[in-house]
């Protein structure tokens, strides 16, 4: 836990030390995790190493912003800070991770002299909100493992593996932006400036898919688009690209692949073909590495008790017990100096979002076997009609704490021809709101004080008939019970572009034809 959080300080922030302060599980003190040398010193294995009262925690729950800033520990009016400075840290930055506006943890950046705190360094650690915040409700709500002595350690390590990996996955993207928007500041030519901005969004897209990647890894990615596949012609498809792969790879004296198939699922499943063509490529591509080329995997299909189910078989070493019980961990690798360790975590995600299983038998010297289980699905017959007309210049109540995502939604939609009144505050959008005043409610489901499921409910309490749309940076699927009860057509996940966002707009999001 310490290195990880060292790691984090040091090589993301250039920092002095790091801090994790999370709930009590007994008692009203909250518990502190720091690698500030004048503490680490005093334990021994891995405890936490002070407590923080709850006045100090209520203080910081009470500040409006998601992140908070001392720069003089010694001078600065937050009890946090008194705390930081005695722990011998002259600067600090924090990151609250709440949940229905309630606090659940604070991460904390340290560093050994007052120091002016630079706004990318907030938004470095606001990148990283959403995955801890979800790792630390996991750790919350997840039981604890025998013995219990041991059970708060083993889940604040994989709270911290995945912190590392989450930060380890992000600093190139954040480096290539910071990099390109400091040259773009300082470019006189337009073709420059604009040259800078492709760097800016590539990196920026390279961030979204890090983050797509390790929510599907960590089983907080949403439901993707379905559609009916065919189980055996999905298993050609995978193969056909496994084994080009191996052969762009393989140096001219390795063993050609073998791969042998028995095919006999009979019935379809509904899923996403690019992603479980993804997970049995890399089933086979782990299966040809375990065997180093030489040998013979075998793909089987066949249909069962409203399942299709796909095993893929090597003939490697095999792995020992204490492998197989991390095997589907995010950021756990077998395979020293290769990979982020994400590869089968992604595998296992993406199977648990077709509502599937995947398990695994392997025996050392005797081979693996994966095994997928797919609920048999067909697509309903598809509904012939007459397009909708697009709606324009429609009056949209934006709700979004984020600036930035505020600042660049409210210029898209004012853009696209929409009246746009924003707002970072749910109570103060309801304040506004008005019955007929608006066609269209746009609303980050995230929001600090009431969650957006909240604000659209007590809304539909006085115009049960104006429709919504959502937005989230979680990743995991939204409250399906809730977003039926309101009547909410469109969630739209974060990152997303312009034209996600002005497609979703455009899309009938109501079924009464008395408002635009």
């Amino acid at each position: 836990m310490y290195a990880v959080l060292d790691n984090l300080a040091r090589e993301t922030f250039g920092a002095s030390a790091a801090g994790l302060i999370l709930p009590p599980e007994t008692g009203a003190d909250w518990q502190a995790w720091t690698t500030q040398p004048r503490l680490r010193q005093l334990a021994a294995g891995e405890v936490p190493l002070c407590t923080i009262p709850p006045s100090v925690m209520d203080e910081l729950s009470e500040l409006p912003e998601p992140t908070f800033v001392v720069e003089d520990t010694l001078s600065s009016p937050l009890a946090i800070g008194t705390v930081a400075s005695g722990q011998g840290l002259g600067s600090l930055l924090g990151l609250k991770l709440q949940d229905d506006g309630q606090t659940i943890g604070v991460l904390c950046i340290g560093w050994a002299e007052p120091a002016r705190i630079e706004p990318a360094a907030r938004a470095r650690l606001l990148i990283l909100r959403d995955d801890v915040r979800t790792a630390i409700e996991r750790r919350a709500s997840s039981p604890a493992p025998e013995p219990p002595v041991s059970g708060p350690i083993s889940r604040l390590q994989m709270l911290g593996t995945i912190v590392s990996g989450v930060a380890h996955g992000l600093n190139n993207a954040i480096g290539g932006i910071l990099g390109h928007v400091d040259l773009a500041f300082s470019r006189e030519s337009v073709d420059e400036i604009r040259r800078d901005l492709r760097w800016v969004r590539s990196s920026a897209e390279q961030a979204a898919e890090t983050l797509r990647r390790i929510q599907i890894a960590t089983g907080v990615s949403g439901a993707s688009e379905r559609r009916q596949l065919d189980v055996n012609m999905l298993v050609i498809a995978a193969i056909a690209t496994a084994q080009h792969a191996w052969a762009q790879r393989a140096d001219d004296s390795a063993a050609q692949l073998t791969i042998e198939t028995d095919l006999r699922a009979s019935e379809p499943i509904l899923g996403n073909s690019e992603q479980l063509e993804e997970v049995l490529q890399n089933l086979i591509a782990n299966g040809a590495e375990a065997m180093e080329g030489d040998g013979t995997i075998t793909v089987s299909t066949w249909s069962a008790d409203d399942s299709s189910y796909i095993q893929v078989r090597d003939g490697g070493p095999g792995m020992p017990a204490e492998v197989r019980e991390t095997l589907f961990d995010p950021f756990v690798s077998t395979k020293p100096g290769a990979g982020r360790g994400l590869g089968l975590a992604i595998a296992a995600g993406i199977v648990h979002t077709h509502d599937g299983e995947i398990s695994v038998e392997t025996h050392e010297q005797d081979g693996t076997q994966f095994t997928l289980a797919l609920p048999v699905g067909r697509a309903a017959d598809p509904q012939v009609g007459e397009d909708p007309p697009p709606a324009v210049g429609l009056r949209i109540l934006l709700v979004e704490d984020e600036p930035a995502v505020r600042a660049a939604t409210f210029e898209v939609l004012t853009r696209a021809g929409h009246e746009v009144v924003a707002y970072d505050d749910a109570f103060q959008a309801l304040e506004a709101f008005l019955p007929e005043q608006f066609d269209l409610i746009i609303t980050d489901l995230g929001l600090p004080r009431l969650s957006g499921w909240d604000l659209i409910e007590r809304i539909h309490e006085r115009d049960p008939d104006v429709p919504s749309l959502v937005m989230t940076g979680y990743g995991e699927r939204p409250d399906m019970v809730r977003q039926a009860q309101l009547g909410v057509r469109v969630v739209l996940p974060k990152p997303f572009v312009s034209h996600d966002l002005t497609a979703a707009v455009q899309r009938p999001l109501h079924s009464n034809g008395d408002r635009p």
